[in-house]
Order: structure tokens, then sequence, then C-alpha cells
């Protein structure tokens, strides 16, 4: 596994002292880069505390360094992924820095992926239990004290979402209806 901390930056307290400033560490570091040479620098960091992500940029020339730059632009996920696409394909970043943030929007948009995936894992079985509970009802309907009318409106909803899910999935995968 590489390390999101990079040039200058070895850790978050050389964050914290850069930019001099005290923001806890966050539960993720997804970047954290300095590129300082003797008179100028650069620096780029992203990371994420539950599912709010922040993403702080600053430069300087030979007369300051990062102090008082720290101003995070708060996003979820997926403006994350759309910043990130922007700043690499719009920005007019020089060539170094976008060929430092594609490996970042790699990593996010295989997060999505994976969450995607996990996601599809997890509701389909739940829809399939749903409709076997709904089955079961249905032959102990005299017993089980729901009314067929009941039983058929759930049997209705859950028909509704699986047709749902499964014309998002198929969207997702660029399958045309």
């Amino acid at each position: 596994m590489t390390t999101a901390y990079k040039g200058a930056f070895t850790c978050w307290t050389d964050v914290q002292t850069a930019f001099e400033m005290n923001t806890p560490e966050p539960e993720e570091v997804l970047l954290a880069e300095y590129d300082k040479n003797n008179y100028d620098g650069e620096a780029t960091v992203v990371y994420r505390n539950g599912i709010e992500y922040a993403w702080v940029e600053a430069n300087h020339c030979s007369c300051y360094e990062l102090e008082g730059q720290w101003e995070p632009e708060f996003y979820d996920f997926e403006t994350l992924i759309l910043a990130t696409e922007r700043r690499i394909k719009v920005e007019h970043y020089n060539k170094e820095r976008i060929d430092r943030l594609t490996p970042l929007l790699s990593m996010l948009n295989q997060r999505k992926q994976e969450e995607q995936k996990m996601t599809e894992e997890i509701t389909y079985p739940a829809l399939f239990e749903a409709k076997l509970l709904v089955d079961n009802l249905k032959q102990l309907h005299p017993t089980s004290g729901f009314t067929w009318e009941a039983l058929n409106s759930l049997e209705c909803l859950l028909y509704k979402h699986s047709r749902e899910l499964s014309a998002e999935n198929d969207k997702r995968r660029g399958v045309k209806q």
C-alpha cells in the first residue's frame, strides 16, 4: 500500500506545522503532498472524516510559506470525484500536478465501483429474502394476521423495488433499456 503522504509531508503533524493550524488528524488522509523547493511550493491535502471529504490547496513564493492558507473545501463522495476530475481536466495545472492527482482519481473511482458492487450484493439477497417472507406469509395467511390486501401490497412494493434496482444496475453497466 502506498502512503498518502508525499514530498515534505510525512505525517499529519507535518501538515499541521506547515499550515500553522490545529485541525485534528482526520479518520483518513487520501493525499497530503507538499512540493517545495528553495523559493516556492504547492500543497494539496485531501482527507475524510465520516462521510465528509475535504480538499485544501495552497501555494507560496519565497516571501511566505503555507501558514494562514488552511481553507478546506468540503464535499460528499460523489462531488469529490467530480471536483478531482475538474481539477485534472479543466484547471490549468502543470503536468506534474496532474500526474500526482491522477492516482487519487483512480482510487476514488475504484472505491465507487466497490461500493456499487457491495450495494448490489447486499440489496439483491435482501429483496429475495423479503419475497420469500411474503410467500411464506401468504401460505400462512389465516394465521399470519395479515390481510391478503396487505400481503399483495407488500409483494407489489418488493417487485417495484427489484425492478428499480435492476434498472439502476443496468444504467451503471451501460445497458440500454
